[in-house]
C-alpha cells in the first residue's frame, strides 16, 4: 500500500490528508474513503497487455443530441442513444432509441408530404427552453435505451458519463424555473425516473438475495464536481485553503505530483504509469440531496436512505495526456473489495492500452456520433416536416461545409 506524502506541495497534501473523512461546518461527512483506506497507487502502462481482463464482455451506452431552432419560433432537441458491446454484437449495435422534444409558440402544421415515418421516436411537446429540451431528450433516450437492453448485459455496463443524470438533478439547486418539471407528471420527471429504474435493475437483485449482478459504472471524461471545494468554502478560516476551481483540478494536482512517470523532451515514455486514488463514498447522497423528489412513491425507492444507492468513485490521472478521469459506481458494487479491484483492473488496463477511455466507450461514441453532414440533413428533414426553416446560427455554420447562401435556403 502506498500513501501520499509530498513536502513540496503543502496545500495539496493538507487537503488530501483531510479527506479521511471530510466534514462540513455542521460536522456532516461529505466524503470519506471506503474502508477508511486513503491511498494513491500506480498502474504500469507497459504491463497492461499482460493483465487479464476481468470482464469478458463489456457494454456501454452513449447518445448524440442535436438542438435546432427554427424561424417560426419553434425549437427542438433530437437525441439518439445506442449501446455498444465488446465483442461486437451487430443486432445490438443496430438498435437505437430516439427521443425528440420540442417547444412551439403556435399549433404545429407539419407538411404531410415530408413525414418522419423513417424514424421510430418518442415525440414530446411543450418544454420551456433549450436546457429543458436538450436534457430531457438526452436522458430519456440514453436512460431508456440502457434500461431496454439491461437484461442483455452479462458482465459490466458502462455509462458514458455519470451514473446519475446530473443535468436534470442540477435543476433542483440551479434552475428553479425547471425544478417544477421534475415534480410534475411529465417527460422530464420520467427521464429522471428512468435512471432510478436503471440503477434499481442492477442494485435491487444484489440487495435482495446477495447474488452478484453485473456492475454498473460511469466513466466521466470531464469531471467537474465541487463537493470538496464547497465543503472547504463553508468552513470558517478555510476560504483560501482550497485554491482550485473544482475538485478535479485538485485531484490532478495531487496525482500528478505522485506520478513517477519519466519524460524525454517533454513526452512521457513507455515506462509511464497511470496514477489513481482509493474509492471514496460521496455522502451528499442522491437520496438525501433530492429527498423532496425521491420520497415520491412514483419513483419507487422504498428505502431512500439505503447506502447501496450511495455514489462512490475513484480518480485516475494519465500522464500521457495530463488528463484526470472519474469512475463511478453505486455502493452496492463498490462495497465489495473484489468488485472494486475488478473494476480498477479493467478500466486501468483499457486506458493504458487505448490511451484514453475504454475501447467499448469509444465504440458507443462512434455509433452515436452524428457527422456534420448528418446534422444538416436531419435539420432539413425536420424543417420540411414542420413547414419552416432553420434559424441559422454560428453552430449550424460550423456543422456544414455549405456556403451561407445555401444555409439561408434551408
Amino acid at each position: 500500500m502506498e500513501y501520499y506524502s509530498d513536502s513540496t506541495d503543502e496545500s495539496a497534501s493538507s487537503i488530501w490528508n483531510r479527506l479521511n473523512p471530510l466534514q462540513d461546518q455542521n460536522g456532516t461527512t461529505i466524503i470519506e474513503p471506503i474502508d477508511s483506506d486513503l491511498y494513491i497507487k500506480e498502474f504500469s502502462i507497459r504491463n497492461a497487455p499482460s493483465t487479464e481482463s476481468p470482464f469478458p464482455t463489456q457494454n456501454a451506452v452513449d447518445s448524440g443530441t442535436l438542438y435546432v431552432p427554427f424561424t417560426n419560433g419553434m425549437s427542438l432537441a433530437y437525441s439518439r442513444a445506442v449501446m455498444a458491446v465488446n465483442p461486437t454484437d451487430k443486432n445490438l449495435h443496430d438498435s437505437d432509441t430516439i427521443t425528440m422534444c420540442y417547444n412551439a409558440p403556435h399549433p404545429l402544421a407539419p407538411d404531410q408530404s415530408e413525414t418522419l415515418e423513417s424514424f421510430s421516436m418518442t415525440t414530446i411537446p411543450n418544454l420551456p427552453d433549450e436546457t429543458a429540451l436538450h436534457d430531457t431528450a438526452l436522458y430519456l433516450s440514453e436512460g431508456g435505451h440502457a434500461l431496454k437492453w439491461a437484461d442483455s448485459v452479462k458482465d459490466i455496463l458502462i455509462l458514458d458519463g455519470p451514473i446519475f443524470p446530473v443535468g436534470l438533478l442540477a435543476w433542483y439547486s440551479g434552475k428553479p424555473n425547471l425544478k417544477k418539471l421534475l415534480l410534475e407528471n411529465g417527460p422530464s420527471r420520467r427521464a429522471l425516473k428512468t435512471y432510478i429504474d436503471l440503477i434499481n435493475s442492477f442494485v435491487k437483485p444484489t440487495a435482495a438475495n446477495g447474488q452478484q449482478t453485473p456492475p454498473l459504472i460511469g466513466f466521466v471524461k470531464n469531471p467537474r464536481g465541487s463537493a470538496i471545494k464547497s465543503a472547504f468554502d463553508s468552513l470558517q478560516n478555510e476560504t483560501n485553503s482550497f485554491v482550485w476551481g473544482h475538485d478535479s483540478s485538485f485531484f490532478k494536482q495531487i496525482l500528478s505530483a505522485h506520478s513517477t512517470s519519466k519524460t524525454q523532451r517533454g513526452v512521457t515514455t513507455h515506462d509511464s504509469t497511470l496514477v489513481y486514488t482509493n474509492w471514496f463514498i460521496s455522502k451528499g447522497r442522491i437520496a438525501s440531496k433530492f429527498e423532496e423528489f425521491l420520497l415520491d412513491p412514483f419513483i419507487g425507492i422504498l428505502d431512500h436512505k439505503n447506502p447501496l444507492y450511495d455514489l462512490t468513485f475513484f480518480m485516475i490521472y494519465d500522464p500521457r495526456s495530463g488528463v484526470v478521469f472519474r469512475v463511478e459506481s453505486p455502493y452496492a458494487f463498490s462495497q465489495n473489495p473484489l468488485i472494486r479491484q475488478k473494476i480498477e483492473n479493467f478500466i486501468l488496463k483499457e486506458m493504458a492500452i487505448y490511451n484514453g477511455p475504454p475501447r467499448v466507450i469509444n465504440k458507443a461514441d462512434h455509433l452515436a456520433r452524428m457527422s456534420n453532414s448528418q446534422k444538416v440533413t436531419l435539420g432539413k428533414i425536420l424543417a420540411a416536416h414542420y413547414n419552416t426553416r432553420i434559424d441559422v446560427n454560428y453552430n449550424f455554420i460550423r456543422w456544414s461545409s455549405s456556403s451561407m447562401d445555401q444555409l439561408r435556403d434551408l
